[in-house]
């Protein structure tokens, strides 16, 4: 049988792709393999130890990481290669960076108080009030 890789414990933040994998080779036939992180058809990083652990990447960006495996079934066909492909996106980033009370005036309980926000919004994400 061809090896097959199983990814689990995904951990996916604004700036980074982390998670652990099993290699199923019941036949141990793999001879190769690499985890690489693309972006579109543009290859990022690749893991020289051969972990899925990926940081300092952009924010809410769509990212595959591929694994990409060679082996001989020894059925004629010699050395195959195949990839699996796993699709992630990194999440929005946005932070608070200054907060003031716009109130002139002590509140009461149960009053409205009006602050003022600073945000670093790269993506310049669109604020909702509710």
């Amino acid at each position: 049988a061809a090896p097959s890789f199983i990814v689990k414990n995904e951990n996916v933040t604004t700036d980074s792709i982390t998670a652990e994998y099993d290699i199923i080779d019941v036949d141990k036939i793999l001879s190769y393999y690499k985890v690489e992180l693309y972006k579109g058809n543009t290859l990022v990083l690749e893991n020289a130890n051969k972990k899925i652990d990926f940081t300092g990447i952009d924010c809410y960006t769509n990212y595959t990481v591929k694994i990409t495996c060679t082996y001989d079934l020894n059925d004629g066909n010699g050395e195959q290669t195949v990839s699996y492909d796993y699709a992630y996106k990194t999440l929005p980033y946005i932070d608070v960076v200054e907060c003031n009370v716009a109130n002139t005036s002590a509140v009461s309980e149960g009053e409205t108080i009006f602050m003022s926000v600073k945000l670093d919004n790269p993506l310049c994400l669109v604020i909702v009030n509710s």
